[in-house]
């Protein structure tokens, strides 16, 4: 089977998955727990942490430590997220189910606590080892917390089990059944672990594939951001001409987006890299904004792929000064990957002396 015949049949097990998925999920009743997207930094009610500790994550190529500081909640709305996750604790501890590890593992995620989350997901992996939704999110978390091997490792399990799934399609609970973006994001994070060993060339393929699922679902968040990383890994490979085909394919408007200002920053770095925009258009950039600082890190690569890292450094170097204690910052892939580009370039120089 050739590479065509091969991306025909994948899209056609794809939204034969889609079929199955809104057959099953109309015939099982679901009472999904209600996971607060909103509350940043809630009070994780433990008897081992207390309010206002300061939890060690992970650590940068540079040896700073990046930390997650525990508030207790002020306004109503933290009130109630914090009762949701303790509410969440209770019944992950009742019963191991799908459901209930990604419920508690999502609200420690919300409130900035990785490895605990990642440990609540291995708990629910070893009563539950082929669900995709669980490898998918220890994946994204293993990429934050800098542990890129074992983000390639779920990712990649996630995908065999996708693959079975589809040649079988006899699944019988709708747990086990992936929503078509929660594939897009199995790809995603594998692009963005490989991308993180610093094999661009797998990380191109997976980036392009999280394009094509994506585009199959009309998911333009996931078209947007996969392109962005597409062109990025085939760059920095040094296959220009599949860069250039990444870009040019994609013709997304900003309207596309319900609330562009969270997608902004992904829109702005595809149109630089088509030509669309120059530096001087992007600039100054508005930190304030939702991951408006994470813009940086496609500007550095404009001018990394140009050779004039000269340019590259102050950009680098503002996201590698992210606050150390403020996980928002620090768990973003462009402050993930930034500390490796420094390293690469400039392995003599530290990006804290100015």
């Amino acid at each position: 089977m050739n590479s065509v015949a091969k991306q025909q049949e994948r899209r056609r097990c794809l939204r034969q998955l889609i079929d199955i998925r809104e057959f099953t999920m109309a015939t099982i009743n679901r009472n999904v727990l209600q996971v607060c997207l909103s509350c940043t930094l809630i009070l994780f009610l433990s008897s081992n942490l207390a309010a206002q500790e300061k939890i060690h994550q992970t650590t940068s190529v540079f040896g700073v430590k990046h930390y997650t500081v525990l508030k207790e909640p002020q306004t109503e709305r933290e009130m109630e997220s914090a009762q949701g996750m303790n509410e969440a604790k209770q019944a992950f501890e009742e019963e191991i189910t799908i459901r209930s590890a990604l419920s508690y593992g999502t609200y420690l995620r919300r409130i900035g606590l990785f490895n605990e989350a990642v440990e609540v997901f291995s708990k629910g992996l070893e009563a539950h080892p082929d669900s995709v939704k669980l490898l998918r999110q220890r994946a994204q978390f293993y990429v934050n917390l800098r542990d890129f091997d074992k983000s390639v490792s779920d990712g990649l399990k996630a995908v065999d089990v996708i693959e079975n799934m589809l040649i079988r399609a006899d699944v019988s609970t709708s747990d086990l059944i992936p929503t078509i973006e929660e594939i897009v994001n199995v790809h995603y994070h594998l692009g963005q672990a490989y991308y993180g060993k610093r094999d661009f060339a797998n990380a191109a393929l997976w980036f392009d594939r999280a394009y094509e699922t994506a585009l199959i679902s009309n998911n333009v968040e996931g078209m947007v951001a996969s392109t962005n990383w597409t062109y990025i890994s085939y760059a920095k490979n040094g296959d220009g001409a599949a860069a250039r085909m990444a870009v040019n394919r994609y013709h997304g408007v900003i309207d596309d987006f319900q609330n562009p200002d969270d997608h902004v920053f992904y829109f702005d770095s595809v149109q630089l890299f088509k030509g669309n925009l120059s530096v001087s258009m992007l600039e100054p950039i508005d930190e304030t904004k939702p991951w408006g600082g994470s813009l940086n890190y496609p500007i550095s690569i404009y001018y990394i792929l140009k050779g004039e890292t000269d340019k590259a450094k102050p950009h680098l170097r503002r996201l590698i000064h992210q606050a150390p204690e403020n996980f928002q910052k620090w768990g973003r892939f462009a402050v993930v990957h930034a500390a490796h580009e420094w390293q690469e370039l400039f392995p003599d120089e530290s990006p804290y002396d100015e």
